[in-house]
């Protein structure tokens, strides 16, 4: 089924308004609940908030009825994983993250933005943290992800 023109301006313009709308919501959540603490977020374990928690799964949920019932369809929603054809892009993708984090560490350590103190940390416990983080980014850019690429990328090419 082809998408009129103004069914999908109206869409991105219904996603636009509400993306908007759910981080100030998440904000105003979290200041009333007395959870914001954004100079330290992400570095404190279990920093995680409910404001950030609307913010990140709203968008997704608008996606899914605006692709349900606004006359978006799944056929193009861009959920095409396609490993066969794309191994190497897959590979290399895999490997940023893990790679682009020991290099600002080492540039950290070099340029002694980094202090390392004196306790003793075996290698397989900074292998347990990274993999610990990959998994939480993954869970993470899935809400993310199939938010900002694969629905609202595709709506604004159209």
């Amino acid at each position: 089924m082809k998408q009129s023109i103004t069914t999908i301006k109206r869409n991105v313009i219904i996603f636009a308004i509400l993306s908007t709308l759910c981080g100030w919501i998440g904000y105003v959540v979290d200041k009333i609940t007395g959870q914001a603490h954004y100079e330290n977020i992400g570095t404190e374990i279990g920093s995680g908030s409910l404001g950030m928690l609307i913010w990140l799964v709203t968008p997704l949920i608008c996606t899914i009825f605006l692709r349900s019932f606004g006359g978006d369809g799944w056929k193009e929603a861009g959920f095409s994983i396609n490993f066969k054809d794309n191994k190497k892009l897959y590979l290399i993708s895999f490997l940023v993250y893990p790679l682009v984090t020991i290099i600002v560490i080492f540039l950290g350590l070099m340029t002694q933005g980094i202090r390392v103190t004196d306790v003793k940390v075996e290698f397989t416990v900074y292998l347990g943290i990274l993999l610990t983080q990959i998994g939480t980014q993954f869970i993470k850019n899935i809400f993310e992800e199939s938010v900002w690429r694969a629905n609202l990328t595709n709506q604004l090419i159209k």
